[in-house]
């Protein structure tokens, strides 16, 4: 069926993207129009759908009158949160993919759809934190959550993207420019760039320590994410993608 991805298994399908992001840039030669535009469509339709379940559930709390830490929709605007932060991983790392794949040719067939794409996702995220942080009634736990979380993402995506960034002098992609560049010293940089090395087991491991199953996120997801995603793993060539190690992307 077509259910939705669990989105503590988004950060594993990132890493199964940045690991293979290079043999895609360097060897795939032509982009499927239809996956990149079910990729940018599916997208812009997962942003229009988050901002307006903010706004609701901001209409909501200034209604409620801030009655209270133990708002209602506070665990409801933490779980939005959730979902926006780990999902941009996945967004920002095949952005990345994309920008570098157009540059290595000198196209403008994909960077302009990313940066459009990412562009979205990251005012659904100024928006979320913005009223997350700033509405009455959103409970103090919630918001600690979340910015652990922004925290955690914003270094993992760092790691993640560094090899990449350095390689084809993508540093704007960065959360934090000296961060990524510290991921991408040649030590790490020749084992992260295969995704055969043992460098991915421990990768994944901290993975998965660092993103446990999260309940309200999952609660959040739709079929809109699995779309996202499959047209993102279709877009590499047919058996190119190799599992590392033992992600297995859509399991759920």
């Amino acid at each position: 069926g077509d259910r939705p991805v669990r989105l503590a298994h988004t950060t594993e399908i990132s890493a199964l993207i940045s690991a293979h992001a290079i043999g895609f840039i360097e060897y795939t030669d032509d982009l499927a129009d239809l996956l990149l535009g079910e990729f940018h469509h599916r997208s812009r339709d997962r942003s229009h759908r988050w901002m307006r379940m903010i706004s609701r559930i901001e209409t909501q709390m200034v209604h409620d009158d801030g009655a209270g830490k133990d708002s209602l929709y506070s665990s409801d605007l933490a779980g939005i949160a959730e979902q926006i932060l780990i999902s941009e991983m996945m967004t920002r790392i095949w952005v990345v993919t994309l920008t570098a794949w157009d540059r290595r040719r000198g196209e403008r067939q994909a960077e302009p759809i990313a940066r459009n794409v990412m562009l979205s996702h990251m005012l659904s995220r100024h928006q979320v934190l913005t009223v997350l942080f700033g509405t009455v009634g959103v409970k103090t736990s919630d918001m600690s959550r979340i910015d652990q979380l922004r925290n955690c993402v914003q270094r993992w995506t760092d790691l993640l993207t560094g090899h990449l960034l350095h390689r084809y002098d993508l540093w704007d992609f960065a959360f934090d420019g000296d961060r990524a560049r510290d991921f991408a010293q040649d030590y790490l940089r020749k084992d992260i760039s295969n995704p055969n090395s043992r460098v991915w087991t421990l990768i994944l491991a901290g993975l998965r320590l660092a993103f446990p199953e999260l309940k309200l996120c999952d609660a959040f997801a739709t079929v809109q994410d699995r779309a996202v995603t499959r047209s993102i793993l279709q877009s590499f060539p047919v058996g190119s993608l190799t599992a590392t190690h033992t992600i297995r992307p859509l399991d759920s």
